[in-house]
């Protein structure tokens, strides 16, 4: 009974943003999620579909992976960090999830949106070949790729996963007496 009654309101023309926020709000209610989680995810979500309605957006048929870019860039103006306009994201994506769930929509656009990296960040390019050639040891050629994750905008935590199994690597071929990459061979590696 309780999504039937969202299944009509779903059929309505009158598809509001706002009003299927509320929706959302007595759904996570219903499924038994603690109050203070559903209060931080349509806060967020909230948040989001303000934003939309600022714009003059209040069909989620109409809302497009732009609008979620620029919600982003928004954020970042407001002086958010990355880490937190990933959560915005992440309960931005639940909320279409319920959208298709009650039929509003058929598929989630949103899922397919990638956190933007802060303004001012550099690309996601990788580093220039001719300076990698540069690089005369094994371990300022994985300093290279580290400063690469980093500029990424990467955690600390997630650089070092990322580079501690090669550390384990160059120790390996440190100890075969092989200290630069133009020493490597693929028969070595095998």
């Amino acid at each position: 009974p309780y999504l039937q009654g969202l299944y009509l309101m779903a059929e309505n023309n009158n598809r509001i943003l706002s009003e299927l926020l509320e929706a959302y709000g007595d759904h996570l209610l219903k499924k038994g999620k603690s109050r203070k989680l559903i209060i931080a995810y349509i806060k967020s979500t909230r948040r989001f579909v303000e934003f939309l309605g600022e714009k003059g957006v209040t069909d989620p048929v109409k809302v497009t992976q732009d609008e979620v870019k620029d919600f982003q860039r928004f954020l970042y103006g407001c002086g958010y960090k990355r880490k937190p306009i990933m959560s915005f994201l992440q309960c931005i994506r639940m909320f279409f999830d319920f959208l298709i769930e009650i039929q509003v929509l058929e598929r989630n656009e949103i899922r397919g949106v990638e956190i933007l990296l802060p303004p001012g960040s550099p690309a996601k390019s990788l580093p220039n070949a001719a300076d990698l050639q540069n690089k005369e040891s094994l371990s300022e050629l994985l300093d290279a790729y580290a400063k690469y994750l980093a500029d990424q905008g990467r955690s600390r935590a997630s650089i070092l996963t990322y580079t501690n199994p090669n550390r384990q690597l160059l120790k390996f071929l440190e100890a075969k007496g092989i200290a630069k990459p133009k020493d490597i061979t693929e028969e070595l590696l095998k």
